[in-house]
């Protein structure tokens, strides 16, 4: 009887019990065998898993100098005898205040472990055995950036080697993963003092205007054509000119000059970037005032307010950009958003992948347009530029260039300053994109919804596995007659008053004095404080991640409440108050 292997039963039955099927007899571990000289070890093929000269001693060099604190996540790469987890967990007693991972391929290696060695050091650690890589991928979706402080790759090179393919699979997308979330996660912290501030400028052009709301199937089976800004829209334009009477046209913000320029004037614009340079893509109402007047603006409310200021056209607003909260919680909405819908119930929220175009696409959903198409979405640096001819980036790049310093090498020099990578290309082959290209593409391919209702009609670019790719005049084949006015949902008609945007920014307002007011160790505990004043949720969020002092955290809300008491105030000026 093995006294090993049974009290180690006994331990994956308490703490590990989905694993007591993975653990086979030693006469079933097919091609992996057990080396017991000179020391235990695992071959698989005839190759080890830990040394073969000193799997100990490999173990201490494996995990010396290892930053463990609170909150750090540590994953291994190939369990095989343990050595080097059980190494780990001896030489960091506060291992255990940390997140660990381990994760083998071979679920032979694994049961060599349970019939020859005591596993109780893989206390408090998740196992994967044998998993398909999916499975495991699928975990680490569900983790939030926020979750843990950095984290750490161990690799036990023996068992890597083995199943070379499978581990770099996992950590491909577990570093892709965390990435993007992370960006976003920093998008969110760098952004949202400047979005609470927009919101709140903001107001006063909503008044009277209506949200996107009212849309909802406003073109309802109208075929519609999302209009991003790559490099390819400049070959779009004349087939673009030759539909743009049967199908409902939606630009991003960048495309909107090269379309006015091309003598197109689209139905929609959407915009969503709250930085002051996204100005530059609304220059031209001085010079196209009576096509600008025909156009309906889709605003979000963390737009850049001088864009809203200007505006002359149909405007229509919607909570966007702002729609989670920077901790990647189960909030739906922003605070300040969640406050005005008490006052105003219309408020409307159209999804998000980080783009703008992901943005249009949901609006075009929205509308009720069926089919949908996109085009200009390359994501990717085709013909080796950054956007369409006549965008602003473009503009701005040629506006640099001169003799010396060509357009080409402005753009060389932009496109090589990305973290680039090499994708499918719609045409076959591959295209050169880049991380960030690549985080709007899994957002589009993870949109099961679109299947069938969403295609890509783009010339050059990126291929997005669930959107078909179809010609740009297939759009519009099957419809016969020009496309009607968009027809308002009656029961989310209702304008955006003057006086239900005083009472908000007067709740708002006296909330903020009543803020100002608390004692200061209010301030030096997050959790009450965003009890108290909900508003605060983001900011507090930012600042508990700039800062490690209960009195820095305090200083920063006090600081942001001032900068909102102005905005505020400024705010009601202008309506009148």
């Amino acid at each position: 009887m093995n006294s090993i292997l049974e009290k180690n039963k006994v331990f994956f039955r308490t703490h590990h019990p989905d694993l007591m099927d993975k653990i086979l007899p030693l006469n079933q571990l097919g091609s992996v065998s057990l080396n017991k000289k000179p020391y235990l070890n695992v071959l698989s093929r005839g190759k080890p898993f830990h040394s073969r000269k000193d799997p100990k001693k490999e173990a201490k060099a494996l995990v010396s100098s290892l930053t463990v604190r609170t909150g750090y996540l540590f994953i291994f790469f190939g369990i095989g005898l343990g050595y080097h987890i059980e190494q780990f967990m001896r030489s960091y007693p506060n291992a255990k205040d940390t997140r660990i991972v381990a994760i083998e391929k071979s679920a032979e290696a694994f049961s060599v472990l349970a019939h020859t060695r005591d596993a109780s050091f893989l206390t408090g650690i998740r196992l994967f055995v044998g998993e398909r890589a999916e499975n495991v991928i699928a975990y680490f979706n569900a983790f939030s950036p926020l979750s843990f402080k950095g984290y750490r790759i161990i690799r036990l090179r023996g068992a890597v080697s083995l199943d070379e393919r499978y581990y770099r699979t996992i950590e491909t997308h577990f570093k892709s993963l965390m990435a993007g979330l992370l960006s976003d996660v920093l998008t969110r912290f760098s952004f949202e003092s400047l979005w609470m501030k927009n919101i709140v400028q903001n107001i006063p052009s909503f008044v009277n205007r209506m949200s996107v709301a009212a849309l909802s199937d406003a073109h309802n089976g109208t075929p519609a054509l999302v209009i991003a800004a790559g490099p390819s829209l400049f070959r779009q334009l004349n087939r673009i000119r030759a539909c743009a009477d049967r199908v409902v046209l939606i630009a991003v913000d960048t495309a909107l000059k090269p379309l006015l320029a091309g003598g197109i004037v689209p139905d929609f614009v959407v915009t969503l970037d709250a930085q002051y340079y996204n100005l530059f893509d609304f220059t031209d109402i001085l010079s196209f005032p009576h096509a600008y007047r025909r156009i309906a603006l889709v605003a979000d409310f963390v737009t850049c307010p001088k864009i809203l200021k200007s505006w002359t056209g149909p405007l229509y607003f919607s909570a966007t950009a702002a729609k989670q909260d920077a901790l990647c919680l189960p909030h739906d909405h922003h605070p300040l958003i969640d406050m005005l819908s008490t006052f105003f119930p219309h408020v409307a929220h159209l999804d998000c992948g980080g783009s703008v175009a992901t943005t249009a696409v949901e609006f075009a959903l929205h509308l009720g347009a069926s089919p949908v198409a996109v085009t200009g979405l390359d994501l990717a640096y085709s013909d080796y530029l950054t956007h369409v001819n006549s965008s602003p980036p473009f503009l701005f790049s040629y506006g640099q260039s001169d003799r010396l310093s060509p357009l080409l090498t402005k753009m060389l020099k932009t496109i090589a300053s990305r973290k680039l990578q090499a994708a499918p290309g719609i045409r076959g082959g591959e295209v050169l994109s880049d991380f960030v290209f690549s985080h709007y593409a899994k957002w589009f391919a993870n949109k099961k919804g679109y299947a069938g209702r969403v295609f890509n009609a783009t010339e050059q670019g990126v291929r997005i596995p669930l959107l078909t790719h179809i010609e740009l005049e297939e759009i519009a084949s099957n419809q016969k007659h020009p496309k009607g006015a968009p027809k308002l949902c009656a029961h989310a008609a209702e304008t955006l008053s003057r006086e239900t945007c005083i009472r908000f920014l007067n709740t708002l307002f006296d909330q903020i004095n009543a803020a100002k007011k608390e004692p200061p160790e209010t301030f030096e505990k997050s959790a009450l404080c965003v009890s108290r004043y909900p508003f605060l949720r983001n900011i507090a969020a930012e600042a508990r991640s700039l800062y490690s002092t209960a009195a820095s955290f305090a200083a920063h809300i006090r600081l942001f409440l001032l900068l909102m008491e102005k905005k505020v105030v400024q705010a009601l000026t202008r309506l009148g108050e």
